[in-house]
């Protein structure tokens, strides 16, 4: 089947480019800047998408139809960009909405691409975020935000943070880069456990505490940046882990699921 016209016109971010020879050093040093609108930064890219992914809908869809969401309650949405997963969401009848991301630039351009101006976006870090406790019944934490924080005290606090501002009995969907589900092929598997311990080795040798599971983001600097260890990175959990951070937090795992299209992504149904 052909791209639709939408998925031509959707612009691709260094994240997800395929690997890649590259001699230039993006300028981005961090996920913050990375996704930020500076230097070496991919916010346009995320402000300009629309819609949900393959991915997004099937699993939206099905928490949808099995009552894990509920569209009538209020629902809170992490890591917003430009508002294309919180514009999706109204457009499947939610009503009462929140959505927050860290980069100012990216949240005032998904303010005004809410032409019902119906969702109170919130400049905020995950890890501190600006609500009541219990403010929210669901929250939709679907685009690998835990990935992106960069230490394990951040992502342990991004949990919790999302456990404070539900309700109790509310409910969390959380997606994650899973590192069991990375490989499709013996190959590949091979491959990627032996860079993974090519990368502690390394850390050993720099006297770096940077765990091996958080590997530099293979689109943005490319072969070169892998083999170098640039930063930034992306922290692949081990789905046991996340499950385990999860119940420490207090939640109860409901569902697990796969990503329905192949991708390096778990996805976790969670309630307080």
């Amino acid at each position: 089947m052909p791209p639709s016209d939408a998925e031509v016109a959707t612009p691709r971010s260094g994240t997800e480019k395929s690997l890649h020879w590259r001699w230039r050093r993006s300028p981005a040093v961090d996920n913050p800047s990375l996704f930020g609108h500076g230097p070496g930064g991919e916010g346009p890219v995320w402000v300009e998408r629309d819609g949900l992914t393959d991915e997004e809908r099937i699993v939206i869809d099905s928490c949808l139809a099995e009552g894990v969401l509920d569209p009538a309650l209020a629902t809170l949405e992490a890591g917003t960009g430009g508002g294309r997963i919180v514009r999706a969401l109204e457009d499947r009848g939610f009503t009462r909405l929140a959505a927050f991301d860290v980069a100012a630039a990216s949240v005032r351009a998904a303010h005004a691409r809410d032409a019902r101006r119906r969702v109170h976006f919130a400049v905020a870090d995950a890890i501190r975020l600006p609500y009541r406790d219990g403010s929210f019944v669901q929250a939709v934490y679907v685009q690998q935000l835990l990935s992106i924080l960069e230490t394990e005290d951040a992502r342990t606090a991004g949990i919790r943070e999302a456990y404070r501002v539900l309700a109790p009995g509310g409910v969390l969907v959380v997606s994650v880069l899973c590192v069991d589900d990375r490989g499709r092929t013996p190959l590949r598997i091979a491959a990627i456990r032996a860079y993974t311990r090519y990368l502690a080795a390394v850390r050993v040798l720099r006297r770096s505490d940077v765990p091996a599971q958080q590997q530099p983001w293979p689109g943005v600097n490319g072969i070169l940046g892998m083999l170098l260890d640039w930063p930034p990175y992306a922290y692949w959990f081990v789905s046991s882990e996340i499950e385990a951070m999860l119940r420490r937090a207090g939640f109860t795992v409901v569902s697990t699921i796969r990503s329905p299209v192949g991708a390096p992504i778990r996805y976790f149904a969670c309630r307080r």
